[in-house]
C-alpha cells in the first residue's frame, strides 16, 4: 500500500467545512426586509421569457462564500490531503483490487505523456468551456435586449459553479481515493506522473464538476430565459467540451472512468436544479401558487442548505 509521509499541524477538513459552510449560512438569515424576497410564488415553466426577481444579496453572498471556500481549500490542499488513502483499492496484502471497468478504461485511454493530457483539460474546462458559456449566454442577451438580465444570469452560473465545485472537493477529502498513477506506483507499475500531495484526491474530478456545471447551468438559464437557440448552441459546444474534460482526466491519470461519471453527475444535477430554485420555477405537476423556501440546517460539524417546494 503506498504511504505518503505525514505533515504536522494539519487543519482538519471537518473544520474548514464547519468554518465555510458557517459563512454560506450566516448569508442565507437575511434581515427582515429581504427575508420577505427569498420566498414567493413559484414561476410555471413556460416559452415566455423568465422575469423573476433574483435576490442578488443572498445570492451573491453565496457565490463569493462558495468562491472564497474553493480558493482556501486550494490554497491548503497540500495541508488538508489526507496522508494516506482511505479508497486504496488494494487488497490488505497489496494487491490489486481495482474493479475491471476503471481498469479496462485506464488501460484504453492513458496517454504515454498523461502530463499533455492534464493540460488540455486544463485549457478545455477553465477556458473553452467558460467561454462558450458565458460568452453565448451574454451575446444571446444583449440580442435580444435584455442586457439588464446579463449580471443576474452570471451570478446564477456562478453560484452553480462553485456549489458543484465545493462538493466535488469535499468529496475528495472524505473518499480519500488514490489516483490512478499512484495506485499503478503501488503496484509497482511503471508511471509518467510524479507523486504530489494529492495522491489521494481522485474521487471526485472539480474539473469536470466544473465544467458540466457551467454547461448545463447556462443552458438551463437561457432556457429559461425563452433563449432556446442559445440553449441549442451552448449544449452543442459545451457538453461536447466537458466530456472531453472528463476524457482527458482519465488520460492524464488523474482519475478513473467511475471519477469522472460521478463528477459530471454532480454538475448535472447542479446545473439543472440551482437556476429553477433561484428562480422559483414551479416543477411540472406542483399546484399554483406554491411557495419555495431555502433553510439552512446544522448537523455535527457541517452546514447545509435544504429546499422546500
Amino acid at each position: 500500500m503506498l504511504r505518503l509521509s505525514r505533515r504536522p499541524h494539519v487543519v482538519p477538513a471537518r473544520r474548514l467545512a464547519a468554518c465555510a459552510y458557517a459563512a454560506l449560512a450566516a448569508a442565507l438569515v437575511l434581515p427582515a426586509g429581504d427575508a420577505a424576497a427569498q420566498d414567493g410564488p413559484l414561476a410555471p415553466v413556460t416559452s415566455e421569457p423568465l422575469r423573476q426577481p433574483v435576490n442578488l444579496r443572498t445570492h451573491g453572498a453565496i457565490f463569493a462564500a462558495g468562491a472564497a471556500t474553493i480558493a482556501t481549500v486550494g490554497a491548503l490542499q497540500s495541508r488538508l490531503a489526507p496522508a494516506s488513502c482511505r479508497w486504496c483499492d488494494l487488497h490488505d496484502d497489496g494487491t490489486d483490487a481495482l474493479n475491471g471497468l476503471d481498469r479496462a478504461v485506464r488501460d484504453a485511454l492513458l496517454w504515454q505523456h498523461p502530463d499533455t493530457a492534464s493540460t488540455v483539460s486544463d485549457a478545455l474546462a477553465f477556458g473553452v468551456v467558460p467561454a462558450s458559456a458565458l460568452g453565448i449566454s451574454a451575446w444571446a442577451a444583449h440580442a435580444e435586449g435584455q442586457g439588464d438580465d446579463i449580471k443576474v444570469d452570471m451570478l446564477v452560473i456562478g453560484e452553480t459553479v462553485v456549489l458543484a465545485a465545493n462538493t466535488a472537493e469535499f468529496l475528495k477529502l472524505a473518499t480519500a481515493r488514490l489516483r490512478p498513477h499512484a495506485h499503478a506506483r503501488a503496484l509497482g507499475e511503471p508511471v509518467n506522473v510524479a507523486p504530489t500531495s494529492s495522491d489521494n484526491l481522485s474521487f471526485s474530478s472539480g474539473h469536470v464538476a466544473f465544467a458540466f456545471a457551467m454547461t448545463v447551468s447556462a443552458a438551463e438559464v437561457a432556457t429559461l430565459r425563452g433563449r432556446r437557440r442559445a440553449a441549442g448552441w451552448i449544449w452543442g459546444i459545451g457538453l461536447p467540451a466537458a466530456a472531453a474534460v472528463g476524457y482527458c482526466r482519465i488520460a492524464g491519470d488523474r482519475h478513473y472512468l467511475t471519477d469522472v461519471l460521478a463528477s459530471a453527475g454532480i454538475g448535472t444535477a447542479m446545473g439543472l436544479l440551482v437556476p429553477r430554485v433561484v428562480f422559483k420555477v414551479r416543477p411540472p405537476g406542483l399546484p399554483a401558487g406554491a411557495r419555495v423556501t431555502v433553510t439552512p440546517s446544522i448537523s455535527g460539524s457541517l452546514i447545509g442548505v435544504s429546499c422546500a417546494w
